[in-house]
């Protein structure tokens, strides 16, 4: 799988999830085709693809290397709705 394809899978899981999604079940979408490396680059890239387009994604990092979620969020500098 190249990597397009990978950012896309990425994309596509974190705004489908109903809940956030930890790292090994990210990994797990790609049947070791793609290491954690990768994914974390393409999580940074997807990050910077989302800035300005009222998106972002929140990571909440945990002490175990594959044990942080991921999740898409709404970007704290859109104006609420009153």
């Amino acid at each position: 799988m190249n990597t397009q394809d990978a950012k896309r899978v990425l994309e596509t899981a974190l705004i489908c999830a109903q809940a956030p999604l930890p790292l090994r079940e990210l990994l797990a979408l790609f049947d070791e085709q793609v290491g954690p490396d990768t994914v974390r680059s393409l999580l940074d890239e997807l990050a910077g693809d989302w800035q300005g387009r009222g998106c972002e994604l929140v990571a909440k990092r945990q002490q175990e290397i594959l044990s942080g979620t991921f999740r898409v969020d709404i970007d704290e500098s859109i104006p609420k709705s009153q």
